[in-house]
């Protein structure tokens, strides 16, 4: 795949029209071939020399040590460093990265309040300063090698297509911030190298070289049921990221309107679904009534499915705790946990006495931090809603569920 073909700026975003609608694919494929480029890296860091100090004096620290450090400072005046968990996950980390394993003696830097970022963030500011005032040669310079990345890793060719891919840089390491009130902002985010990314290729496309030498793509594999091009694991959340296709690319478009057909479709089953549903509220198979419960839950109070990490800050229907549901008699029930990206979902509402009646079975005997739903997961659970109709997803509830609204 050759992608340094001399364009005009403006061709970048004007690609021919292409009826994605009209075209078949076989059954959960996504595309037939696919080749692509792989991900843009950001540049490696480069020591300032600029000192901290600790207890009045300046401090020597290593280059890995000194990054970090400035991550910190760039916060100084904004509102994260106002929060005491953000300042306390930080400097956990920093600890961590001042005392390396196998480091024979602790280093000197052990309180946080006796630390000063002060001329680290005096050094950014200048920095910003000189960047505000680049000259316009300079910033000529700085398009054309970003139109330069774009045109090399800003495109895939999707049977046969060229279709632009919305994010195709791996985000530079540095603090992580959340959403909200997010209890691990202030961790520090690791920096992403080849060998920590998996690339999703055609089985006869060309892989593409590592664009950092010495350095390695951890694999490759051929999944034709996915949009993704690149995935690797998040060091905060333990999830995995990706580099997807734009979502208005042919690909993205025929999964959106496939969700919307199922949806559709969905109202000429879904008294059906809810009778079976209802029947299962009181199954004496408890995998099932759980399940039941779930989707009476997904369908009608709009949640997300959850996943099936149990660590996780963030949860869904089926990774719920017994701290994140209250039962108020008789049949009110109370919901209040941190749902995607950190938001907050709470709803107090009275629902069907059966549904009361299971929840207060489930959390029956249970710790606040045990699984409400402890006999089944995300993957069970959208086993059986495919089970009441083929595709059928919390997402394709939700979509039914707000139409019908509309």
């Amino acid at each position: 795949m050759e992608h340094d073909k001399k364009r005009s700026h403006s061709s970048l975003d004007e690609e021919p029209t292409f009826q994605w609608w009209s075209t078949d694919k076989k059954a959960n494929y996504k595309w037939e071939t696919l080749e692509h480029n792989g991900v843009s890296f950001p540049p490696e860091y480069i020591p300032h020399g600029i000192k901290m100090n600790y207890d009045g004096n300046p401090v020597d620290l290593t280059p890995e040590q000194e990054e970090v450090a400035t991550f910190f400072a760039k916060h100084l005046e904004t509102d994260h460093y106002l929060k005491p968990q953000f300042k306390s996950n930080f400097f956990e980390g920093f600890l961590k990265v001042l005392n390396p394993k196998g480091s024979s003696t602790p280093h000197l830097i052990k309180k946080f309040e006796l630390c000063d970022f002060t001329p680290i963030a005096y050094y950014l500011k200048q920095q910003s300063e000189k960047h505000r005032n680049r000259t316009k040669e300079e910033k000529e310079a700085i398009k054309e090698e970003r139109i330069k990345i774009q045109e090399k890793y800003g495109w895939a060719i999707v049977d046969g297509k060229r279709e632009k891919i919305a994010n195709y840089a791996i985000e530079p390491p540095g603090l992580f911030l959340g959403r909200g009130s997010h209890p691990k902002a202030g961790m520090i985010k690791s920096r992403i190298y080849p060998e920590d990314i998996t690339l999703n290729l055609g089985e006869h496309a060309p892989i593409p070289p590592s664009p950092i030498p010495g350095h390695n793509w951890r694999g490759v594999v051929h999944n034709h049921e996915v949009f993704w091009l690149a995935t690797w694991v998040d060091s905060i959340q333990r999830s995995h990221k990706y580099i997807l296709i734009s979502p208005n690319s042919s690909i993205r478009g025929r999964s959106d309107r496939q969700k919307f057909e199922t949806a559709r479709l969905l109202k000429n089953h879904i008294d059906r679904i809810r009778d079976e549903v209802n029947r299962d509220l009181v199954n004496i198979n408890m995998s099932e009534r759980q399940q039941a419960t779930a989707v009476w839950m997904i369908d009608r109070l709009a949640l997300r499915i959850g996943n099936e990490k149990c660590d996780s800050d963030t949860f869904g229907c089926t990774s719920l705790h017994v701290k994140h549901v209250e039962l108020i008699p008789p049949n009110v029930v109370k919901i209040d946990f941190l749902g995607k990206d950190s938001m907050r979902y709470f709803n107090e509402i009275p629902v069907d006495q059966q549904i009361y009646d299971n929840l207060a079975l489930f959390i029956q005997g249970k710790t606040s931090s045990d699984q409400v739903f402890d006999l089944i997961t995300c993957v069970t659970l959208q086993r059986y809603l495919r089970s009441k109709m083929e595709r059928l997803n919390a997402t394709v509830f939700r979509i039914f569920n707000a139409s019908t609204a509309l």
